[in-house]
C-alpha cells in the first residue's frame, strides 16, 4: 500500500485495493506452487508466509522512518451527519464481523462443496482433483476456498472461514466510495455510496458466510476502478491492477465473466475508435494476466472435463445457460429477476404481484416456468420478504437504483461518464438475464450489481438540492438494514436460537436443524468403532462437512474422507495421497433404499445403523 501511494501520490483507498489484489494473487500463486509438490500443509505455509512477512517488514520500516502515512483522511472533511453515518456503518460492519467469528460456516453450499473441498485439499495436501460424488467440489472456481484453506491449515479450525466474505464486504465498502470519487462525487457522495453498499440486505447476510458472491463483488469493484483509471491514463500499474482484479474475480466465481464483459467491451471499442495502440497493448496485458491467474484451474478442468470452464452443468438436465434466446425469453428473465426483489411481508400483496407477472407472461407468449429458461424443478413466485442469504431480495436498493436513473435523466447538464457507468451496469444485468436461467436464488448472484450501483446512487443522491430529503433517505437505509443484521436466519444475534446461546456444532445445521441428531449419531457410531478413514456414498447436494467436523472432535486426530461408489466422470481420477479404498473402515451412505450390505471393491460392509436415507456401514472383518 505504502509503495503504491508513494509512487503515485494516490488515495489511500486505492493503495488498499492494489495491496488486496497483490495479496490475493500471491495467495493463489503460493497455493498453485505448493500444489505442484503436494506440499500444502502447516509448516510449508507457515514458512512461506513467514518469509513474505519478513521481506515486507523491511520496506514498511523504511517508510515509517520517513513518517510516510496516508495524507488524505476523509474523516476530517465530513459534516456531522456524514460522520454519524460512518459511525453507524462501522458498527454494522463490527456486528457482522462478530457474527462471522462466533458462528461456524453453515450455508447449504458450504456444507456440500465450499468447505467440503477444503477438507479434501487438507487431507490430500493438494488442490488436485479427486474422485467425488459432488462434482462442484472440483469444477467450481476456487479462490475463496484457497483462502479458507490457508486460514484453516494455519489456525487449525474454521473460525476464520467466514472472514473471507467479511473482508470482501469491507473492501467493497471502501472500493465503492473510491469509484464514486472517480465519478466526481464529493466526499458526501462517497460516504453515501459506502452506506448504500453496507446496507444491501443480501450483502449483510453474506458478509458473515462462506458464500462467494461478496468476494467476487470486491474483485469486480477493483476491476471496474482500475479499468476506469486505465481509460483515463495508460500506465502499467492501471493495466496490472485491472488484469489482477479480473483474474481474481474469474478465479472466484464464473458470474465474473458476465459482469465484467460490458466494461471490457467498452474499453476495447473505445481504444479502437481512438486507434490507440498503447491502450490495446495494455488491455491485452490485462487479459494475459487474468488468464495466467486462472491457468491452474483451467488446466485441471480441461484434463477431467475437456472444458476449461468445467462440465457446464451441475448434474444431468440441470444446465445453467438459457436454451433459447428471443425477445420474449429475455423479457421474461428481466421481469422475473427484478421480481425477486419485490418480496414484502404481506402475502396478499405478493400474490397480486405474482398474478400480474403471470398475466404479463401470457401477453408476451412465454411461460414464466418455461424449462428452457428456468432452473429445473423450480417455479417462479414473488418471494416473501426473506432474511435468508440464499433468497433475500433488495427491494429498497432496487427502488434507489430506479430513482437514481430517473433523477439522472432529468439532471441538467447530464455528465457523460456517469451515464456511461450506469449504462454499463444495466448492460451487465441484461447480459445476466440473456445468458443465465432464472433461479429462485438469483438475487444472491446479483449482489455484485447492487454493490457496483452504490457509487451511482451515492453520487446522484448527494446532488439532490433538498439536502434533508437526501439525508433522510440515506439515513433510513441504516434503520431498515437492522433486521438483516440481527435476525439472519442462519446466524441470528437475537432470538431463542441465536449464535451466542446455541452450540457451535448445532449451528452447523441451522439450515437443516432436523439433520443434526442424525449426523451426531452417525459420528458417534463411527468414532465408537475407532474409524478415521471413512467412505462416503452421497448425492450431488448432500452434506459432507459437518460429519467431518463432528468426527474430528470425537476422534481427536485427522479424519480422512474418500468418496466411493462414484458414477460420475471423476471416478477416473486417482490421487495417491487419498486413503486407499482398502483402508476404509466405515461408510456413511445417503440412500433412501439402502441395502443391508455394501461391497466397496472386494471389501464387504454391513449396515450398522439407519435413520431415513442416512446409513452407517461398518467393515466386516475377514474370519
Amino acid at each position: 500500500m505504502l509503495v503504491l501511494q508513494k509512487s503515485r501520490g494516490g488515495d489511500w483507498r486505492e493503495s488498499f485495493l492494489f495491496a488486496a489484489l497483490l495479496w490475493g494473487t500471491l495467495l493463489a500463486a503460493i497455493t498453485e506452487f505448493l500444489n505442484l509438490f503436494r506440499d500444502l500443509y502447516f509448516w510449508s505455509l507457515l514458512v512461506v508466509w513467514g518469509i513474505i512477512f519478513i521481506l515486507l517488514l523491511i520496506p514498511a520500516f523504511r517508510n515509517l522512518r520517513k513518517n510516510y502515512l496516508p495524507q488524505e483522511l476523509p474523516f476530517f472533511t465530513v459534516s456531522r451527519f456524514e460522520l454519524s453515518l460512518l459511525v453507524y456503518l462501522f458498527l454494522i460492519v463490527i456486528f457482522i464481523g462478530i457474527i462471522a467469528w462466533v458462528a461456524p460456516p453453515n450455508t447449504w453450499d458450504s456444507m456440500t462443496y465450499h468447505m467440503g473441498r477444503v477438507i479434501h485439499w487438507i487431507q490430500n495436501r493438494s488442490v488436485a482433483f479427486y474422485p467425488t460424488n459432488i462434482l462442484r467440489q472440483l469444477s467450481q472456481n476456487p479462490w475463496s476456498e484457497f483462502t479458507i484453506l490457508h486460514f484453516q491449515i494455519l489456525s487449525g479450525g474454521d473460525h476464520f472461514a467466514n472472514f473471507v466474505q467479511w473482508f470482501s464486504m469491507v473492501g467493497s465498502i471502501l472500493g465503492v466510495s473510491l469509484l464514486a470519487k472517480e465519478l466526481k462525487a464529493s466526499v458526501r457522495g462517497q460516504v453515501f455510496a459506502s452506506i448504500v453498499c453496507a446496507t444491501i440486505p443480501m450483502g449483510i447476510l453474506q458478509g458473515s458466510s462462506t458464500q462467494t458472491d461478496y468476494v467476487v463483488s470486491f474483485w469486480l469493484v477493483c476491476f471496474t476502478y482500475f479499468a476506469m483509471l486505465l481509460r483515463r491514463k495508460y500506465i502499467l500499474v492501471n493495466a496490472l491492477g485491472m488484469g489482477l482484479a479480473l483474474g481474481l474475480a474469474i478465479l472466484t466465481k464464473a458470474t465474473a465473466y458476465i459482469f465484467a464483459f460490458p466494461i471490457l467491451a467498452w474499453l476495447f471499442l473505445s481504444s479502437i475508435n481512438l486507434r490507440n495502440l498503447k491502450k490495446l497493448v495494455f488491455i491485452s496485458l490485462a487479459f494475459l494476466v487474468a488468464f495466467v491467474l486462472n491457468l491452474g484451474h483451467y488446466s485441471r478442468n480441461y484434463d477431467l472435463f475437456k472444458n476449461p470452464l468445467g462440465p457446464g452443468q451441475k448434474v444431468a438436465n440441470y444446465g445453467y445457460a438459457n436454451e433459447i434466446f428471443s425477445l420474449s425469453s429475455v423479457t421474461s428473465n428481466v421481469v422475473r429477476n427484478i421480481g425477486l426483489h419485490f418480496g414484502t411481508p404481506f402475502g396478499r400483496l405478493n400474490g397480486a404481484m405474482d398474478n400480474a407477472i403471470y398475466w404479463f407472461h401470457k401477453i408476451i407468449g412465454i411461460s414464466p416456468n418455461d424449462i428452457r429458461t428456468t432452473w429445473a424443478a423450480t417455479e417462479f413466485h414473488i418471494p416473501s420478504l426473506s432474511l435468508d442469504e440464499d433468497y433475500a431480495g433488495n427491494p429498497i436498493h432496487l427502488f434507489l437504483i430506479l430513482t437514481s436513473l430517473i433523477l439522472y435523466f432529468f439532471q441538467q447538464p447530464r455528465e457523460k461518464d456517469i451515464g456511461i457507468y450506469a449504462l454499463l451496469m444495466l448492460l451487465s444485468f441484461l447480459l445476466f438475464c440473456v445468458y443465465l436461467k432464472w433461479q429462485p436464488w438469483n438475487s444472491r448472484l446479483q449482489l455484485p450489481l447492487f454493490v457496483l450501483f452504490g457509487p451511482f446512487i451515492g453520487l446522484i443522491f448527494s446532488r439532490i438540492k433538498i439536502e434533508r430529503m437526501a439525508n433522510f433517505c440515506i439515513g433510513l437505509l441504516i434503520i431498515l438494514a437492522l433486521p438483516w443484521v440481527f435476525f439472519n436466519t442462519s446466524r441470528p444475534i437475537i432470538g431463542m436460537n441465536n449464535i451466542f446461546t446455541t452450540s457451535r456444532n448445532q449451528l452447523y445445521f441451522s439450515k437443516r436443524p432436523t439433520l443434526a441428531d442424525t449426523y451426531f449419531k452417525s459420528a458417534q457410531i463411527i468414532s465408537d468403532n475407532h474409524c478415521s478413514n471413512v467412505g462416503l456414498v452421497m448425492g450431488e447436494d448432500d452434506w459432507e462437512y459437518p460429519l467431518w467436523v463432528l468426527l474430528q472432535e470425537r476422534i481427536g486426530k485427522a479424519v480422512n474422507f474418500e468418496h466411493v461408489d462414484i458414477t460420475n466422470i471423476s471416478k477416473k481420477v486417482y490421487s495417491g495421497t487419498n486413503p486407499l479404498v482398502e483402508n476404509i473402515c466405515s461408510v456413511f451412505s445417503v440412500n433412501a433404499d439402502p441395502p443391508e450390505t455394501l461391497m466397496i471393491g472386494s471389501i464387504k460392509y454391513l449396515r450398522d445403523w439407519s435413520s431415513g436415507p442416512y446409513n452407517v456401514y461398518i467393515r466386516v472383518l475377514s474370519p
